[in-house]
C-alpha cells in the first residue's frame, strides 16, 4: 500500500491547502503534487526531506504510517489518558473526603467517650453521695 499517496493527500487537507500551495511551498511542480497523491510517481530525497519539514513529522509518518488511522488512534488514546485522569482526580478527591469524614468519626468517638467517662464518674459521685446519704439517714 503506498502510505505517502494518501499521507500527503491527508496532510495537504489538514492545512487546507491546495495542491499548487503545496507546490509553491516545496518549490515544484503542481503536477508533481498530483502525481504523488495519485502514486504515480515519488518525490525525490531532498523533497522528502522539505516535506516532512514543512509539516513537522518524521520521514517514518510521511511514507510508513497510514497518518489518518494514527490520528484518530492517538487521538482516542488522548481522550481515554484524560477521562482516566479525571477518574483518578475524582477518586482521589473522594478518597480525601473520606479521610476528612473518617477523622471527624474518629474526633466524634473521642469525644463521645470523654463525655461517657465524665457522665460515669459524675455517676459514681452520685452513688457514693447517696450511699452515704442513706448511712447517715440510719
Amino acid at each position: 500500500m503506498n502510505r505517502f499517496k494518501l499521507n500527503i493527500k491527508y496532510l495537504r487537507g489538514i492545512k487546507k491547502l491546495s495542491q499548487k500551495d503545496i507546490s509553491e511551498k516545496l518549490n515544484v511542480k503542481r503536477t508533481s503534487v498530483a502525481n504523488w497523491e495519485q502514486g504515480i510517481s515519488y518525490p525525490n530525497m531532498d523533497i522528502l526531506f522539505r516535506i516532512r519539514e514543512f509539516f513537522d513529522i518524521t520521514l517514518d509518518e510521511l511514507l510508513l504510517t497510514n497518518m489518518e488511522v494514527e490520528k484518530y488512534t492517538k487521538k482516542d488514546k488522548g481522550e481515554k489518558l484524560a477521562h482516566n485522569q479525571i477518574k483518578i482526580d475524582e477518586l482521589e478527591l473522594s478518597n480525601s473526603k473520606f479521610e476528612e469524614v473518617v477523622s471527624l468519626q474518629a474526633k466524634t468517638i473521642e469525644i463521645q467517650a470523654d463525655t461517657m467517662k465524665r457522665n460515669a464518674e459524675s455517676i459514681e459521685k452520685l452513688v457514693s453521695l447517696l450511699e452515704v446519704e442513706k448511712k447517715d439517714k440510719k
